[in-house]
């Protein structure tokens, strides 16, 4: 049985050390990994592959924290959909 499909939501320009480790982690087990976004993303490393985020999820601004400025709520919204809409696919945020 192949092994599940890695999904993750990025939002900003470049992957971290932190995050780069991470999904590092999935593909060096053999996982697909599909880090989508909002813009293109610097650092995503080869077994990483890059999906816009309006594919699965459009959004005609950024739904951030009034006071801190997280797209948490951007990130959670984004995330359930796709687990309703891609059976399968596991959901790892990108420093887990």
């Amino acid at each position: 049985m192949p092994l599940a499909w890695v999904g993750t939501l990025w939002i900003g320009p470049a992957l971290g050390w932190l995050e780069r480790l991470c999904l590092t982690s999935f593909v060096d087990l053999g996982h697909e990994v599909t880090v989508f976004g909002y813009a293109p993303i610097e650092g995503l490393l080869p077994g990483m592959r890059f999906e816009r985020a309006e594919e699965g999820f459009a959004t005609d601004r950024m739904l951030c924290h009034a006071k801190s400025g997280s797209p948490a709520l951007l990130s959670d919204r984004f995330r359930y959909r796709l687990l309703a809409e891609c059976p399968g696919m596991i959901w790892a945020d990108t420093d887990a």
